[in-house]
């Protein structure tokens, strides 16, 4: 890189369970001691701060299943940002797509993300007592048996040794006690959500789910923030958008239970955004990304296999699979996963790279790509509604507040805990009010693509360039820089 004067990338792909994490901690590790200065120098702390981050992404974002015991389950990528001389001056991490889902149905065998279970075991009598934590066989979204004898000891002790690394690591990369307390607090109230239980309240006019365990709806509106009345009322009713009028439906208990799940998924997915985002704050440099900008376009063109045709069938527009999948998620109330394989089969049928396969066990068609490195069947099962990716807008008029509430019991003046409503923010969710009155939430998204850019692909920005246009004048836009305008904003810290 010194030498040449370009960037590098390393790029790890792999099957389940083949190490691509472990290779790409060691590649860190190497990095980091081939250029962090020498301690006591500028630039000193990064041989501590750098893997203290990775650290703390990695107990927020990795799971123990079937295959690996410490497996990713979301795709990141990493920018080591460096000096002229070649000395490490910042970092930069993007996250991709959190399997959100295991937040509230780990499957069979395997466990949720880290941090639950280092919470659990590693958390003091105080704590304990503040956080309403009980045994961990209690809570719902843990999803295994506790096991008995020596390994499961070892394995509570190695649980409570990483949450004690874990407070380490959160405060080398600059999060204060308080932020430290209002993070453990949001992840015991994830875990008490999952315990609220719903009955029909039959002494009403319609049949309404109700919460059973009052006790358990208390401890988590207190820690959200919010009267316990007005979380029961967004827990219990779904505000729908039906014909350009806005409509109120009675949830029955299963309805109401999936109602507590998707708030659970999307609180986690909030704050390890946030905690993503938090970290690059304070790591990555921002200077870097005007010394980077534009160098991509000096790096010569790099020779590969040519898959065009696999990647038309994925990304072309219109009558892709991707945007076959987009435009049936749009209209998710006529389509189901059954119509999308039967438009990708309709569509791609004949294409080489392509087929349909039976049903699987779910019940669900499924669909082969042969990619790069061979055929790849994927079941369609719950693949419109992970796609569309929307939350409920209760959830956002509830916690980020709103000055029309939409539901009986919802003030509309948000959370009353700072850190929970600055998860909330129009930053970090995306809404739509209605047509008639701007102040009622009618579909929120939690946006796709990280908060920033990779440095080498910045888009709305052309530099001059005097070696490739020597007598062309250039314009140069201003640039939309999105790493300075989070850093100049302070409705993500509390």
């Amino acid at each position: 890189m010194k030498r040449t004067t370009q960037d590098q990338s390393l790029i790890i792909s792999g099957e389940t369970g083949s190490g691509k994490s472990e290779t790409r901690r060691l590649a860190i590790k190497t990095l980091l001691e081939l250029s962090v200065s020498n301690p006591g120098k500028k630039g000193s702390k990064l041989a501590t701060q750098v893997p203290a981050a990775e650290f703390v992404i990695e107990l927020f974002g990795n799971a123990r299943t079937l295959f690996n015991p410490n497996a990713s389950r979301f795709g990141k990528y990493t920018e080591l940002q460096f000096t002229d001389k070649g000395r490490l001056c910042g970092i930069k991490s993007l996250d991709y797509y959190l399997e959100r889902n295991r937040v509230a149905a780990v499957p069979s065998g395997e466990r949720n993300f880290h941090i639950f279970y280092y919470l659990m075991a590693g958390a003091s009598p105080d704590e304990r007592q503040h956080l309403h934590l009980a045994d961990k066989t209690q809570y719902r979204y843990l999803g295994h048996r506790a096991g008995t004898g020596t390994r499961a000891n070892g394995l509570r002790d190695y649980d409570a040794n990483r949450f004690e690394q874990l407070k380490m690591a959160l405060k080398s990369v600059g999060l204060s006690k308080r932020h430290v307390a209002q993070t453990c607090q949001l992840v015991a109230a994830i875990l008490h959500l999952g315990n609220i239980e719903f009955t029909i309240d039959r002494g009403r006019d319609v049949d309404v789910a109700v919460v059973r365990n009052v006790d358990v709806l208390g401890i988590v509106a207190e820690f959200l923030g919010v009267q316990p009345s007005a979380l029961e009322a967004t827990l219990a009713y779904k505000t729908k958008l039906v014909k350009r009028e806005l409509c109120t439906v009675f949830l029955d208990t299963d309805g109401a239970s999936d109602n507590h799940d998707d708030l659970a998924k999307t609180l986690y997915s909030l704050l390890f955004t946030w905690l993503n985002e938090h970290i690059n704050q304070r790591l990555c440099r921002d200077d870097f990304d005007t010394f980077i900008e534009g160098i991509s376009r000096f790096v010569p063109s790099v020779p590969y296999f040519d898959n065009a045709e696999c990647v038309r069938l994925l990304q072309n527009k219109p009558g892709g699979l991707i945007h076959i999948m987009d435009d049936q998620a749009r209209r998710s109330h006529k389509k189901t996963d059954l119509t999308m394989v039967e438009a990708f089969g309709k569509r791609w049928g004949n294409h080489s790279s392509f087929k349909v396969g039976p049903v699987d066990q779910s019940g669900s068609p499924t669909f082969t790509v042969n990619h790069f490195n061979g055929p790849m069947s994927y079941s369609s099962e719950g693949l419109l509604e992970r796609n569309l990716d929307s939350l409920n807008p209760d959830f956002v008029s509830l916690l980020r507040g709103s000055l029309a509430g939409a539901l009986d019991g919802a003030e509309g003046v948000g959370s009353a805990n700072p850190f929970v409503k600055g998860l909330f923010s129009t930053k970090a969710i995306a809404t739509q009010a209605h047509r008639k009155n701007e102040d009622i939430i009618v579909s929120a998204q939690q946006p796709i693509k990280p908060m920033r850019t990779p440095s080498t692909r910045r888009k709305g920005t052309i530099k001059r360039m005097a070696m490739l246009r020597e007598d062309a004048a250039v314009e140069e836009q201003e640039r939309d820089d999105d790493d300075a305008r989070i850093q100049g904003r302070s409705e993500y810290l509390v």
